[in-house]
């Protein structure tokens, strides 16, 4: 093996190769984790706060997520129903590839200095821009927490049926400010005898206004279920069978009566014919989901009335009522109930 000559005359052994490649992967692995130190301790930025919000995201992590958000805005949040684990529990639901776009300082009307990080990502096959506002954790220090990073969902023409969003329920009505973590949604207003269902995927908006994106889910108007029109018809001549066995010359809450002038009076009546109705789909905010009927075609109520006249003689009178009907009908678990109006 080839030797080199020292400063004392000594014969120096050239290092081998395989040494080399030793000292080689020292010096590397030295150098590496010089290099792996600097980025684990490196101080947390804007850009990386809301990185790192959206890693915790893309892997499940709601609760680290949340933890990167302000108090301010997440002690407001914490009872919105969609910001919970369910909400993105499905991986498939989850916000991934997100990327930086820019960071910029500005000062806030108070006074604070704030930086707002645009970052992009996809929610499905859509991409997705958000302007996210990060300021200092209070008390200073190199914290930083990001204000409502979130979705804004609004829902419209519930119609009174109960909503369920990625499995999870939120209500019946209207609304405008659900909070969500970024995701991809599917909201489901659910039906029942008389008002059909419908299934929505949201239409996104990136919010160039507020910086939050908006996810609208729109029912449009709520259309009959299968049945309903015959489910009311049998309701509506049930009804009507109540008020044909009154002995009264007006029933309450019925469609027909006669004005007989006389004492002891006692009237029976009879259906000869029963009225159609039409049904369309109706809301009141105070009642929730129903339906409203009204005359088709009239119905006929045939009586016979006794009675007394003003010289205590008995006397008997026939005769026809044309009627109509109209009013409500709501639905419940088990019946379905109908209130005439006039």
């Amino acid at each position: 093996m080839p030797t080199l000559q020292g400063k004392d005359g000594m014969a120096l052994r050239r290092p081998s190769r395989r040494m080399l490649a030793i000292i080689g992967i020292v010096l590397v692995a030295v150098v590496g984790g010089a290099i792996g130190v600097s980025v684990v301790f490196a101080p947390p930025t804007p850009a990386s706060t809301v990185q790192a919000y959206f890693h915790h995201l893309a892997e499940g992590d709601t609760a680290a997520a949340f933890k990167l958000v302000a108090h301010d805005a997440g002690d407001d949040l914490t009872g919105s129903p969609l910001l919970v684990p369910k909400a993105v529990a499905d991986a498939r639901t989850r916000p991934s590839h997100a990327r930086i776009l820019r960071t910029e300082s500005r000062t806030a009307s108070t006074g604070q200095e704030i930086d707002v990080v645009q970052v992009s990502y996809k929610l499905g096959h859509e991409t997705v821009t958000q302007s996210i506002m990060v300021t200092r954790a209070s008390g200073g220090g190199s914290t930083y927490l990001l204000q409502s990073p979130f979705l804004v969902i609004g829902l419209q023409s519930v119609a009174g049926r109960p909503v369920t969003i990625n499995g999870i329920d939120v209500g019946s009505d209207d609304s405008d400010e659900l909070y969500a973590f970024p995701g991809v949604y599917t909201a489901t207003a659910r039906g029942g005898a008389l008002i059909d269902g419908s299934t929505r995927s949201g239409v996104i908006d990136s919010g160039e206004v507020t910086g939050q994106p908006i996810i609208t889910f729109d029912f449009a108007a709520p259309t009959l279920a299968p049945g309903a029109d015959a489910a009311v018809q049998t309701k509506v001549k049930e009804h009507i069978d109540v008020c044909a066995r009154s002995t009264e010359d007006s029933p309450d809450n019925c469609p027909f009566s006669v004005y007989i002038f006389g004492s002891e009076l006692s009237v029976k009546w009879s259906i000869t014919t029963y009225p159609t109705v039409a049904v369309t789909p109706g809301y009141d905010p105070s009642s929730g989901q129903h339906v409203d009927f009204s005359s088709q075609t009239d119905g006929v109520a045939h009586y016979v009335a006794t009675y007394s006249d003003y010289d205590g003689k008995k006397q008997t009178e026939t005769g026809d009522r044309s009627f109509s009907v109209q009013g409500s009908a709501a639905a419940s678990s088990n019946d379905i109930t109908v209130n005439f109006g006039w």
